[in-house]
């Protein structure tokens, strides 16, 4: 396993990405989550989505060509500005997001392709909503620009 605490972008994130068998997503803008989207699908690299807002959370599992890829999930950011993340929040969806990882690597258990796992912190309720490809994404679409 291999922290990268940096600002990735166009400049470094081949470098970033080099050699991984996993990438996770925890990052805190939907410009860098497409961009690591994309050269996810672009390296053939498995990538796990999570992402916090307030006490909402979100996680679902991304297999290059054989899954929706984030863009399918979710085609624009979601507007407005964001509420502070809640450390509870982050806490449960980062461990959801690191037993994830452990499912991908040794390939027990069921992962979560296919559904983003939505976590409601309100009411304490994890609710999977099945999701499908866009033939129409710009990544992984018959149209897109990575096939």
């Amino acid at each position: 396993i291999e922290s990268m605490p940096v600002a990735i972008d166009d400049g470094n994130i081949d470098r970033v990405t080099g050699g991984m068998h996993l990438l996770l997503d925890a990052l805190d803008s939907y410009p860098a989550r497409y961009l690591l989207n994309r050269v996810a699908y672009q390296k053939n690299i498995p990538l796990i989505h999570a992402a916090v807002s307030g006490f909402h959370g979100q996680l679902t599992t991304i297999i290059p060509r054989e899954t929706p890829c984030l863009r399918c999930i979710i085609p624009h950011p979601p507007e407005g500005g964001s509420p502070p993340v809640l450390g509870a929040t982050a806490g449960i969806v980062g461990t959801l997001e690191a037993l994830e990882a452990l499912k991908v690597l040794t390939g027990m258990g069921d992962v979560a392709k296919n559904i983003l796992l939505v976590w409601d912190g309100r009411s304490g309720r994890l609710d999977q909503i099945p999701v499908g490809k866009d033939p129409g994404c710009p990544v992984c679409g018959i149209r897109g620009r990575i096939c």
